[in-house]
């Protein structure tokens, strides 16, 4: 199992590093209303952080953690809910549904989004559907990859 985490893991971080590079990670707008031109795709409540290294993973502690994802059709921002207007903008890459397994190992393709966000010191992919939203995370100069899963916001 360690095996194939590390190999998916150098897998995906290949990936996106020969990806281009996206616009800057955080941007600041003029206030917290619907950007103009986007439409809200939804609101996620973050309900694990797992943190992959030297094939090992361990939960790390949650904190009460609200995303709000904006869509234009070409691009992602993604609003951290009590932080105002900052927000992070991702690259869409692929708009023709998520790869979803079931409990069962079936795979089935669900309506949703792929962007990432590369920078000059990390590299992000969000998987967005209407009521999943999943975050990882792979620092350049570390073999740690963060995933953060939110559900939904009832």
């Amino acid at each position: 199992m360690g095996t194939v985490i590390r190999s998916l893991t150098a897998l995906l971080f290949c990936a996106f590093v020969t990806l281009h590079a996206a616009p800057p990670a955080a941007l600041v707008v003029e206030d917290d209303t619907v950007p103009q031109g986007y439409d809200l795709y939804g609101e996620y409540e973050v309900h694990s952080i797992i943190r992959v290294s030297s094939a090992k993973s361990r939960s790390v502690p949650l904190r009460n953690t609200v995303y709000k994802v904006y869509s234009n059709g070409q691009k992602l921002r993604l609003y951290q809910e009590g932080l105002g207007s900052v927000f992070h903008s991702y690259e869409i890459y692929r708009a023709d549904g998520i790869s979803d397994q079931d409990d069962n190992g079936n795979i089935s393709i669900k309506p949703g989004l792929q962007a990432r966000l590369i920078t000059d010191n990390l590299v992000k992919q969000i998987s967005v559907t209407q009521q999943k939203l999943t975050i990882t995370q792979f620092p350049p100069l570390s073999d740690t990859v963060v995933i953060t899963y939110a559900k939904l916001a009832q």
